[in-house]
């Protein structure tokens, strides 16, 4: 079941994208994160809470993703087209 995230689930959030991390770090998959870009605290200055949505099986969450009409850390130059 996928459910749109909640303040609650910040820290949900935040243990998911950390796990990925680690995962990422035992795979020696290229870092695309620190631990300090996945605290709420860096989040939240790129997106809102309700751009988050939670993956759940059996009513535990494994999974999460942003989803929005625009992300500046991948694609700015097409933002900085809408701009103009």
């Amino acid at each position: 079941m996928i459910k749109q995230a909640t303040e609650k689930d910040i820290s949900i959030i935040e243990e998911i994208l950390n796990g990925a991390i680690t995962w990422m770090e035992q795979s020696g998959c290229p870092k695309l994160w620190t631990r300090s870009d996945v605290k709420w605290e860096a989040l939240s200055k790129t997106y809102q809470i309700n751009d988050f949505y939670l993956l759940l099986e059996q009513e535990e969450p494994i999974g999460c993703m942003a989803l929005t009409d625009a992300d500046s850390s991948y694609w700015r130059s097409i933002l900085q087209r809408r701009i103009r």
